[in-house]
């Protein structure tokens, strides 16, 4: 059942508009790009997964044609929550892309080196010093990210250094610092959403 509803969604006609300048206010307000971005990444992950287990060729194609266009187009993430944003959307667009790179999925080794040069340039100086500023759901989410741009580009000091923010961070954004000893969470007095989402990137990034 679940399967289907993934392939009902993979065979709904998607609609996407790559930004140059991607600007993200708080509670997304501004949201230019934010919006597109995020529903990209996210379709580009159920596309590859999709395709692994079809191996129907247009699925793969569908999720390189946006993770292409994205990086053909994307300079910047800016604004109040662009490193939120970075983090909730990188380490599924690198999820994507390790799918497309390891199943012959027909991706170009130019097009996964432009993929490759635009996580390093655009995803990965907006995040590599976290956001201990912010709630820690925040670097839960960063922390995700670095560790799958970490994986896909085979760093391991990058990798190494999120999870040690991951354990020992002495900040909002480690694990010891979010899950208090009683089992609460950081975020629990303020609502069970932005708990689930610190969880969930937490769990994710483990």
């Amino acid at each position: 059942t679940s399967f289907d509803r993934l392939k009902a969604i993979a065979d709904t006609a998607f609609i996407f508009e790559p930004h140059t300048h991607v600007l993200r206010g708080p509670y997304g307000r501004p949201n230019i790009g934010g919006n597109d971005l995020s529903r990209s990444a996210n379709m580009a992950y159920n596309y590859a997964v999709v395709w692994y287990i079809t191996r129907e060729k247009k699925y793969a194609d569908k999720a390189i044609n946006i993770i292409n266009a994205w990086t053909q187009v994307l300079w910047h993430l800016d604004y109040n929550d662009a490193k939120l944003l970075a983090g909730w959307t990188g380490h599924i667009l690198c999820n994507a892309a390790e799918i497309l790179r390891y199943t012959n999925s027909g991706w170009q080794q130019k097009d996964i080196t432009g993929f490759t040069d635009m996580l390093m340039t655009v995803y990965y100086p907006l995040m590599r010093f976290y956001y201990p500023q912010a709630n820690g759901n925040w670097d839960g989410a960063i922390i995700h990210a670095i560790m799958a741009i970490s994986i896909f580009t085979d760093n391991r000091k990058m990798f190494d250094n999120a999870v040690d923010h991951f354990l020992h961070a002495p900040v909002n954004g480690s694990l010891f610092k979010y899950i208090y000893p009683s089992g609460q969470c950081q975020e629990t007095m303020r609502d069970q959403a932005h708990v689930q989402l610190g969880l969930g990137e937490f769990a994710g990034a483990a």
